[in-house]
């Protein structure tokens, strides 16, 4: 069995060596030529092979401390902050690390060629280019669709972070404002390409080529058309974040620091699109893998064929390897975040109304003006139902909601009596571990009455759980900014007891 194994381990091995090699044919060198560029590739993906278990680990080193939940509670805070505190600079777009430009230098790349290297820059920053073609699809399809009973709202501030809406956007094409970004999304995403075109040229020495831009998918404006956006836009932030860790992990220095920029924009977005999608469908992980995946394996496809040297970057066995592990690792780190993430809180996050800067339009007549309440109403009525909810998880959600509703008193005395009020719990897992045990077991008949009903003890330890991670959330990481400007104490208390 020894044997067997070793033989086929070293067939992977050859197998692995020899069609990566292949990858890189070209057919018109002549036979000494090729035989000599042969060599040279065998050599090259030899040594690659050995380092491949160590470029794993460090993709795992950097998505184990990149996926804390505190740095994904400051994501959605973040978005949270964009409709909310819109006077606080962080919440309009995410600031980055200061690296020089002129620090980068190819050097800086290891464990692939520079040339490997560049490849990957040059798709990455091919399929992030139209990104204010990405922001009008994107404003279009979460702002007012048709639904089965007329038009509705899918979801109005996921809207407004990544775009304009249709009559946002005719009224930005008529003052030939459209090449521009409406939103916090677009204005971090519109850096990215501006990132790889930048770290190109510093590694090649010239401006790269940009004429070759992704062409965006077109946005059917019904219901089921806006949630298959949400997957789609979910997918391209799963495969970017990915994607980008064969950059973070293939670079040192300030290349690196560089791309992790970049990195943490995609994971903030991935985190938003994701919590949204748990608001919309309940927690349902394997559907939601398999929606987002359809857009992942679309543009796999797609970036063979139309990507600037993308069959290289698609077909070579190395990225591919390192691709796969990091999209499994993400998944597995944003399922444990997603399935501790409150209804109450989400609701909160995603339906609180916004103070945003409303985006200039035409002026719209009356009748219009009330057609786009009553859709607005419409979307919410149908959100407030969990319609999409597994029925079961919506009639818990739907009881334990009313059950906080009418004990909001009861639940907020018992965190300020037993738990002084969470203080101490922001960026401490030990003792959010503590206050959840002491949740799980302590005796709530205290507080809720000796002849309560098991499901109400029940209801209320949940409600006490969800107020933890809800209490988490707006208080992890609060940059100095965020507390110069007093986002800590002006929480309501519906979003932080």
């Amino acid at each position: 069995m020894k044997r067997l194994n070793g033989c086929l381990g070293l067939g992977i091995f050859f197998l692995i060596l020899f069609s990566s090699t292949l990858t890189y044919a070209t057919p018109s060198q002549s036979f000494a030529s090729k035989a000599k560029a042969c060599a040279a590739l065998l050599t090259y993906n030899a040594k690659r092979i050995v380092d491949l278990p160590f470029r794993l680990a460090r993709i795992h080193r950097l998505i184990e401390e990149e996926f804390q939940h505190t740095n994904l509670n400051r994501n959605l805070r973040a978005f949270w902050g964009f409709h909310q505190r819109p006077d606080v600079t962080d919440y309009q777009m995410r600031p980055w690390n200061k690296v020089p430009i002129r620090d980068i230098h190819p050097d800086q790349v290891v464990g692939m060629s520079v040339e490997d290297m560049v490849k990957i820059l040059q798709t990455a920053m091919e399929i992030e280019d139209p990104i204010y073609r990405y922001q009008e699809q994107s404003g279009k399809a979460f702002d007012i669709v048709e639904g089965p009973d007329g038009p509705t709202s899918f979801l109005p501030n996921l809207a407004r972070f990544m775009g304009r809406n249709v009559p946002q956007t005719k009224y930005a094409e008529k003052l030939e404002k459209q090449d521009s970004c409406g939103s916090a999304w677009c204005s971090e995403e519109h850096r990215h390409a501006m990132a790889w075109a930048r770290m190109i040229e510093k590694y090649t020495g010239k401006k790269p080529d940009r004429s070759n831009a992704a062409v965006p998918t077109i946005t059917v404006t019904t219901l089921d058309g806006a949630q298959r956006h949400l997957n789609h836009r979910a997918g391209t932030e799963w495969g970017a974040s990915s994607a980008y860790y064969i950059i973070a992990t293939h670079t040192e220095g300030p290349s690196h620091e560089f791309a992790m920029n970049v990195i943490r924009d995609e994971m903030k977005h991935l985190t938003v699109v994701s919590a949204a999608d748990v608001y919309l469908n309940g927690h349902v992980p394997n559907s939601r893998n398999w929606r987002i995946f359809e857009k992942t394996w679309i543009e796999f496809k797609e970036g063979q064929k139309a990507r600037t040297g993308g069959a290289a970057t698609f077909k070579n066995p190395f990225n591919l390897i390192e691709a796969i592990a990091a999209h499994v690792m993400i998944e597995i780190k944003m399922r444990r975040y997603l399935r501790t993430l409150p209804l109450s809180t989400l609701r909160d996050i995603f339906e609180a109304p916004s103070k945003a800067e409303i985006l200039p339009t035409e002026d719209l007549s009356a009748e219009a003006l009330a057609a786009h309440e009553r859709a607005l109403n419409n979307g919410v009525a149908r959100r407030e139902q969990l319609a999409k909810w597994p029925k079961k998880q919506r009639e818990w959600a739907l009881e334990q909601r009313e059950f906080e509703e009418r004990n909001a008193e009861l639940i907020n005395r018992v965190i300020e009596k037993e738990f002084n009020s969470f203080t101490g719990l922001e960026n401490n897992e030990e003792a959010t571990h503590q206050a959840l045990e002491r949740i799980s077991f302590m005796d709530l008949r205290n507080h809720i009455g000796a002849s309560a009903a098991a499901r109400d003890i029940t209801l209320l330890r949940s409600a006490l759980t969800d107020r933890v991670v809800d209490y988490r959330i707006f208080r992890d990481g609060l940059s100095e900014r965020e507390l110069e400007a007093g986002v800590s104490n002006a929480l309501s208390s519906e979003q932080a007891p």
